[in-house]
């Protein structure tokens, strides 16, 4: 009897035994070669997976160990594998985990042409850390060449180095908030993306996965094939998950005082973006990608494209930053004394450093004006702007929150040519753009253009002039609340009436984070480091902002 035992115990441990000799793997399809945007897979003489469609994963199958496998790459609808594009064979290790990446071509003319292939690295089941992502990058774009990753968030550090095409980089380990990458060219400083990484509002937490590029940054010499992508593949499996492009705010001021301008197309990388702006008109702050070339093109109203345009600026945006360009300028040379079309650029504040002063930019756009200075001779007795010639943008000027009289004076005569009382007083933490607008000639101007001092709000519209109203007005209602503070990093907004804007800016006026909240709601600001913030609330043209001190 025992020694039945003893057998039908072996007999069973053997069967765990063998059993348990498997291992996980992964296939992910990188290829965008489009004769392989759907595969059949094979696995030695089964089908494993059928239609396997480019930027998509499959859930973790489990292998046997010990023995060499075959994995074949099949045309689409295939009854064996007798026609396969590629196949390879590999023996997995027991119990580890595997990914398996579809790479390269079958069709000819992509530049530069690499053979299809598949690429099998050991990869994490999980993270180790509570509350900490853990994560490897796949470079699958064919035109890339190698590539660095950086984590930009607070400060700049390296997180891949010099990663090049079908390879996986080492695994990275972040705690679960919300950041942003930039990819670069390998040990250079041109900027190919950068990106939203939001490992929180992902709910990425406690896991380990990877992130992959693929498609084309040069769709024009790989057969306008897709777009150059960057996604999360999930242990889980199914389409790739986006990565969105981190971006830059910017507003576009229209100060072209001719009537035959007085209202424009924009065009933002050579795509129709602001249809019919009306001369002294902003926008609000647009959203666009940064950390890649950008080109801003103004053109007549209802232009066809961007060929139209009659004047094109070429710039970089900073992730977070906010710019306002202002388009002053003529085309009419006959208009004496003539001055092109310039955009001057701003890197705008939105709030002012401090709670209790208001900070001003000045933009001189007034094309038959020479050199002013701006005067206050009520409060500080001074000149704020000095020297000023057209198209220059000054520093900005922090003065207290205060009712000033402000008068505008040509350098060379002293001659005044604008005088103004502008109330101040109640605008403590905001920021302003100050525009010298118009013709100061009143045989060329009238009512529609004459020259002025002009104010452009955050949420766009039409620019007032100074004496009559300001850029930044407060709530039209009380009780607004935020607590605790100083924070943790969890901030209770309270008294809210309606669907409110965010934006968290440091003391130097970066825009850090931004959101849109309800009523009462919750901010989290946790992943900030250390230190005095405001964060702006606004409603249309009604603005607000609050200090906060971030003590974790």
């Amino acid at each position: 009897m025992k020694t039945l035992v003893s057998i039908l115990f072996a007999v069973l441990l053997f069967v765990c035994t063998v059993r348990s000799q498997q291992a996980s793997l992964q296939l992910v399809h990188c290829s965008a070669d489009s004769a392989l945007s759907k595969v059949d897979v094979w696995i030695d003489s089964i089908k494993i997976l059928d239609d396997f469609n480019f930027r998509s994963s499959s859930a973790q199958l489990n292998i046997d160990t010990g023995t060499f496998m075959i994995i074949s790459l099949c045309p689409s609808n295939s009854i064996d594998t007798s026609n396969s594009f590629y196949r390879d064979s590999f023996k997995l290790t027991n119990d580890k985990h595997f990914q398996v990446f579809v790479t390269g071509f079958v069709t000819s003319g992509y530049t530069p042409f690499h053979e299809i292939n598949l690429s099998i690295f050991e990869v994490k089941a999980i993270s180790v850390l509570s509350n900490y992502s853990e994560f490897a990058f796949f470079n699958g774009a064919s035109d890339l060449g190698t590539i660095d990753i950086l984590d930009i968030t607070t400060n700049i550090s390296q997180l891949v180095n010099n990663l090049d095409y079908s390879q996986l980089s080492d695994y990275n380990s972040l705690e679960a908030f919300n950041y942003f990458l930039r990819i670069r060219e390998g040990s250079g400083t041109d900027i190919i993306r950068e990106l939203e990484f939001f490992l929180g509002d992902q709910q990425l937490n406690d896991s380990a996965f990877t992130v992959v590029f693929t498609g084309f940054e040069d769709r024009s010499a790989n057969l306008n094939g897709p777009s150059l992508g960057f996604h999360i593949v999930r242990s889980t499996g199914g389409l790739f998950i986006p990565l969105d492009n981190a971006f830059a705010q910017i507003q576009i001021i229209h100060n072209l005082p001719e009537k035959a301008l007085s209202s424009l197309d924009f065009y933002f990388n050579g795509n129709l973006s602001v249809d019919n702006l009306q001369f002294r008109t902003s926008t609000g702050f647009i959203n666009v990608a940064s950390g890649r070339k950008f080109e801003l093109a103004a053109a007549m109203n209802n232009s066809s494209t961007v060929a139209d345009s009659l004047i094109r600026l070429e710039t970089e945006l900073v992730h977070g930053e906010t710019y306002t360009y202002v388009l002053s300028g003529l085309q009419d040379q006959s208009i004496i004394p003539f001055k092109p079309l310039t955009f001057s650029e701003i890197t705008t504040k939105k709030v002012a450093s401090t709670g209790y002063n208001c900070d001003i930019v000045w933009v001189h756009g007034a094309t038959d004006v020479d050199q002013v200075s701006v005067l206050e001779t009520s409060q500080l007795g001074e000149s704020i702007f000095s020297q000023s010639s057209f198209g220059q943008v000054s520093d900005y000027r922090t003065i207290p929150a205060a009712n000033y009289q402000i008068k505008v004076q040509t350098d060379l005569e002293e001659t005044v040519i604008l005088s103004y009382s502008v109330p101040l007083s109640q605008l403590g933490g905001g920021a302003q753009t100050w525009v010298l607008s118009g013709i100061s000639d009143t045989n060329t101007s009238d009512s529609s253009n004459k020259i002025g001092v002009f104010v452009a709000t955050p949420s766009g519209g039409p620019l007032t002039e100074l004496n009559t109203s300001t850029s930044i007005q407060a709530f039209s209602f009380d009780g607004l609340s935020i607590f605790p503070n100083p924070t943790a990093g969890l901030l209770q907004v309270q008294n809210l009436r309606e669907s409110t804007n965010y934006d968290v800016y440091s003391l130097d006026g970066r825009l850090l984070q931004n959101g849109s909240i309800n009523r009462n709601a919750t901010i989290d600001i946790s992943r900030l480091q250390n230190g005095i913030y405001y964060i702006q609330f606004s409603q249309g043209e009604l603005i607000d902002s609050k200090r906060i001190v971030l003590t974790k």
